[in-house]
């Protein structure tokens, strides 16, 4: 529930509220798709160096996950 709010709010582009419903999403799971999202918020709000980070530890969880293989490419990883 707080990875689908968070994307919402992401997608209305209230990014500051955004970040803190993923943020707590993932602090309570390991979910590649809560970490994509959250990687994205970062991402849109200039921090990018934290969504990189967020995908690159989401990775080592789950090695073979293409999504996050492809979004690190894409960022320049």
């Amino acid at each position: 529930v707080l990875d689908s709010m968070g994307w919402l709010l992401f997608r209305q582009g209230r990014l500051p509220e955004a970040l803190k419903y993923l943020q707590r999403a993932s602090d309570l799971g390991e979910e590649a798709e809560i970490d994509l999202h959250l990687g994205e918020v970062q991402w849109a709000m200039g921090d990018r160096d934290a969504a990189r980070t967020t995908w690159r530890q989401a990775l080592e969880r789950q090695p073979d996950n293409e999504e996050l293989k492809e979004r690190l490419e894409r960022a320049g990883q």
